[in-house]
């Protein structure tokens, strides 16, 4: 198999992702115990498994490897890596252990395989690298803060055309240019695929290449699909994107809003791109109450075109928080002192706490805000100690700002 053959015989000669390349030998370079396992995140074909393996050559590391996917219950996993946990290696040599696909991991027979996963990393005395395909998969979200990331992207078409394009010329194989764009559009930045597709479409007509391609579906993942769109330079390239982005419109709705919301754009661009997306999940929501499903042909083309406008290139990346990091440490800094104020003021306006806090409170606050000594008398005569006063304060200021 040309895959095979050609697969890179050091990490300077691979293509793509240099600076995941860079970060990943440094960090193996630099392993101690007690140091994060690493977790290599990305799609098919963009050289995760390479790099491990060419890495540990580099660094003499032997590798044990294991498919998380195949080998899912404690009891298996204790099976394999049992004798290599309780020694050193028979000759002293440095041992590495791999998982690949542990995003393959998480079902209802996994009996024990990754609960064992999550302590093997919390005691292991060897270095530990797992790779996975998809990031959005909330299931692995344990393993992703337990770890040193490292993200793939998919390889861009040039590089992929120039790799292919060399294959191509060493096995003395003629295709036209025409042939070779349609496979690396194809691929999608899998390498892998790009060789494997090149030798099995070999001796064939641009023709006969054109129409098997044709025939097939390609899609994005949720999170490539936005990351193209964000950094797309025109608006049939965001609509691209988001047309061949494997996931329904309420999730393309959400990600775009936690997206946005989590990004650093003026107050006015702000507003402009959530009336965007505010629109598009209006669209869908009436789309299903009449039930026209066929309108939904229509919906990529709405979000992208529209939001694309609103955006400038590179302002946004991809974000799953569903509120910006500054309003979390808020609320969890400021979160006691706000419900001790709305039980207090509740008593006093006799109605209930959660009122208080959601209906009442800003008004009261813009209104005490003009005599601030007044406003500490009143709180204090609530019962709020300092830390509760301070809070109220910072709050009243905040508001007072946007009032202005």
């Amino acid at each position: 198999m040309w895959v095979e053959k050609y697969r890179p015989k050091s990490i300077e000669s691979m293509v793509g992702n240099e600076e995941s390349r860079i970060e990943f030998l440094n960090w193996l370079k630099d392993w101690k115990k007690g140091s994060k396992p690493a977790l290599l995140i990305g799609a098919p074909g963009t050289g995760k498994t390479t790099l491990l393996h060419l890495t540990s050559k580099k660094l003499s590391y032997n590798v044990i490897e294991l498919n998380a996917s195949d080998v899912r219950t404690k009891e298996k996993m204790m099976q394999k890596l049992g004798p290599v946990l309780s020694s050193k290696g028979l000759f002293g040599e440095k041992l590495l252990i791999f998982l690949d696909e542990v995003d393959g991991m998480y079902d209802r027979q996994d009996r024990g395989g990754i609960e064992f996963v999550e302590e093997l990393i919390e005691s292991s005395l060897v270095p530990i690298v797992m790779a996975a395909n998809l990031e959005d998969d909330k299931k692995i979200i344990k393993l992703i803060r337990k770890s040193r990331v490292f993200r793939f992207r998919r390889i861009p078409p040039r590089l992929v055309e120039i790799y292919v394009e060399n294959i191509l010329k060493k096995e003395g194989v003629k295709l036209s240019k025409e042939s070779i764009r349609l496979m690396v559009r194809e691929s999608k930045g899998d390498m892998r695929a790009a060789i494997n597709t090149a030798q099995s479409f070999s001796g064939l007509s641009t023709e006969e290449i054109s129409s098997i391609i044709s025939s097939r579906d390609l899609t994005y993942s949720l999170r490539e699909g936005f990351e193209n769109f964000f950094n797309a330079d025109s608006q049939e390239k965001a609509y691209e994107a988001l047309r061949i982005c494997d996931a329904m419109p309420r999730d393309k709705v959400r990600l775009a809003y936690t997206s946005v919301i989590n990004s650093n754009l003026s107050e006015d661009k702000l507003i402009k791109a959530l009336e965007k997306i505010g629109e598009a999940d209006e669209i869908v929501k009436m789309i299903g109450k009449t039930q026209e499903w066929r309108l939904l042909r229509y919906f990529d083309r709405l979000l992208a075109y529209s939001l694309f406008k609103a955006l400038p290139k590179g302002a946004v990346s991809y974000s799953e928080d569903d509120m910006p990091w500054d309003l979390k440490v808020r609320m969890w800094n400021e979160s006691k002192a706000l419900r001790d104020t709305g039980k207090s003021l509740s008593k006093f306006l006799h109605t209930s706490s959660r009122e208080v806090l959601s209906t009442f409170m800003p008004y009261l606050l813009v209104i005490l805000s003009k005599d601030k000594g007044s406003m500490e008398r009143f709180f204090r005569l609530l019962g709020l100690d300092d830390s509760s006063l301070k809070v109220i304060m910072k709050e009243t200021e905040r508001i007072s700002i946007k009032v202005r």
